[in-house]
């Protein structure tokens, strides 16, 4: 006799809506954009110079933070605690 688990949890089917706003990021986010960006490039770039590697990444991702727009992805309650973000341009279509 197999005894059957309860079905997972699944948010989007046990839930009116799920527990994440998308806001804008703002200036308290942008340290937290800055490192996670670049700790995500070192991990995949650790062949170059740390140093030069990040002085070099760092001017790149302030220009596409300075011209691309960046949302946050964060809990409804608490707007600090922040799961994912994203960071893009505008297509010519605006998609």
């Amino acid at each position: 006799m197999t005894i059957e688990a309860a079905p997972p949890y699944s948010p989007m089917l046990h839930n009116d809506r799920l527990p994440v706003y998308i806001r804008l990021a703002d200036t308290g986010d942008a340290s937290f954009v800055y490192k996670s960006w670049l700790d995500a490039w070192w991990v995949q770039n650790k062949d170059q110079y740390q140093p030069l590697f990040f002085k070099s990444h760092r001017e790149v991702v302030k220009g596409l933070m300075e011209n691309a727009v960046t949302v946050i992805a964060c809990s409804n309650e608490d707007p600090n605690l922040i799961f994912a973000w994203a960071c893009g341009l505008r297509t010519k279509n605006n998609r």
